[in-house]
C-alpha cells in the first residue's frame, strides 16, 4: 500500500512529529508513506525536506505528482486546499481527512466537506470528535486514532545529572492566545510569592515578531527574570533529556492551554514520568486522574495551579506516584507500538468500506 499524507506547512509542531514517527514506522505493515507539505517555514529539524519521502510544493504540484505516482490512499490534515484535488481524483484513490486543530477557526473548513469522497475522519481524541461532530453534525465517520510518541520517548528514565538545587517548572507550547502562556507567569508569580524555590524553563515560541519583547516585559515586570530561562528553538530530539532534568529536579511540568486537540506535549512529559499539572477541562480530562497520574486546576485560576504545583513539590510521594502512573498510561496508550498497529488497523478498515 502506497499512502501520501498532505498538509499546509512543514513547521516545528506536533503534525511533524506523529509524521515523522509515522514515516519511520509504517513500512513495518507493508505501507510505503510519503508526506507533502504546501509550504515550508522551519520544520527541518523534525522532517528534512531532502528525504526521499518529504515533499513540498503547491497543490498543482501535488496533483502532478499523484498523477504520475500510484498511491492508494490521500490524507489530509486540515488541509482544505486540496479539497478540489480529491474530488477530482475520486475512484482513484481513497481519501481520508484527518482532523488535528485545536483552533476553532482553523476547522471551519469542515462546514464543506458533505461532498467529499470521504473514507474516514481521523481525530487524537474523544474531545476532538465531539468537536468535529458538533460541526459536521454527524460522527459516522469519524474515528479516534491516537498520536504515536517518537521513539526518541521509550528508552529507560534516566537521571540527570546537573547542578539545579530548586525544581524546575516547565511549560512546553506555542506562545499564543490560545496555549496561554502569560497564565504561567501568572502562575510562577503566585509561587514566587509563596517563597517556593523554583526554575521557571519557557520552552517555545512563536512567529509572531512582538512576542519576543512581550515575554521580556512581562517576565521583568513580575520580577520572574532572575527565575526564569527561555528556550525559544529548541532542538525537539532532546526534548526527552530536558524531560528528565525537570523530573530528576523533582520539577512538574504544567500546561495553561485553552484548547489542545490533545496535548501531545503533555503526553510526551508523562511518557517521561513527570509529573503534571493541567487545566481540569477536556482533552485532558480524558486521561489525567486528580492525584493518580496529574494534578489539575480550573483555568484561569493562577492561584490553585501554583498550589496544585506547591502540593507535588512539597510531596514526593506523590510527586513519584503521579509521574510513574503518567508514564504507565502514556507508553500504554501512545507508545509506537500500541498506536502505530490502531492506525493501520482503522485505515485498512476505512478503505475496504
Amino acid at each position: 500500500m502506497r499512502i501520501i499524507f498532505v498538509y499546509k506547512f512543514l513547521t516545528i509542531g506536533g503534525v511533524e512529529v506523529v509524521l515523522r514517527t509515522r514515516l519511520e514506522a509504517l513500512g513495518q505493515w507493508g505501507i510505503h508513506a510519503d508526506a507533502w507539505f504546501l509550504s515550508y517555514i522551519d520544520g527541518a529539524k523534525i522532517l528534512d525536506p531532502k528525504d526521499a519521502n518529504v515533499f513540498i510544493g503547491d497543490v498543482a504540484s501535488l496533483g502532478d505528482h499523484l498523477t504520475s505516482h500510484d498511491y492508494d490512499v490521500l490524507i489530509s490534515i486540515d488541509t482544505e486546499e486540496i479539497f478540489p484535488l480529491a474530488r477530482r481524483l475520486e475512484g482513484r484513490l481513497h481519501f481520508i481527512l484527518e482532523s488535528h486543530s485545536p483552533y476553532r477557526e482553523n476547522l471551519a473548513y469542515l462546514q464543506e466537506i458533505a461532498d467529499l469522497p470521504l473514507c474516514a475522519i481521523f481525530v487524537p481524541s474523544a474531545h476532538q470528535r465531539s468537536v468535529v461532530r458538533k460541526i459536521i453534525g454527524s460522527d459516522e465517520l469519524i474515528t479516534v486514532v491516537p498520536n504515536p510518541l517518537s521513539e526518541s520517548f521509550m528508552g529507560a528514565l534516566r537521571p540527570f545529572q546537573a547542578s539545579h538545587e530548586v525544581p524546575i517548572i516547565a511549560w512546553i507550547g506555542r506562545l499564543d492566545y490560545l496555549k496561554n502562556w502569560k497564565e504561567y507567569f501568572a502562575i510562577l508569580s503566585q509561587l514566587q510569592r509563596a517563597d517556593v524555590p523554583f526554575e521557571g524553563w519557557l520552552i517555545g515560541r512563536s512567529t509572531q515578531p512582538e512576542i519576543p519583547q512581550q515575554v521580556y516585559r512581562l517576565a521583568k515586570r513580575r520580577n520572574l527574570l532572575p527565575r526564569l530561562r527561555w528556550f525559544s528553538n529548541f532542538p525537539y530530539d532532546r526534548v526527552p533529556i530536558l524531560l528528565d532534568a525537570v523530573r530528576s529536579t523533582g520539577g512538574v511540568v504544567v500546561s495553561t492551554s485553552r484548547g489542545e486537540s490533545l496535548g501531545m506535549s503533555i503526553i510526551e512529559a508523562m511518557a517521561r514520568g513527570c509529573a503534571v499539572v493541567v487545566p481540569n477541562r477536556s482533552p485532558f480530562t480524558e486521561y489525567i486522574q486528580d492525584r493518580h497520574n496529574g494534578l489539575t486546576y480550573p483555568l484561569g485560576n493562577a492561584s490553585k495551579a501554583a498550589e496544585q504545583i506547591g502540593s507535588l513539590l512539597r510531596n514526593v510521594s506523590l510527586r513519584q506516584s503521579c509521574g510513574n502512573a503518567a508514564r504507565q498510561y502514556a507508553l500504554s496508550q501512545h507508545a509506537p507500538e500500541k498506536a502505530l498497529p490502531f492506525f493501520v488497523l482503522k485505515l485498512r478498515e476505512a478503505i475496504a468500506m
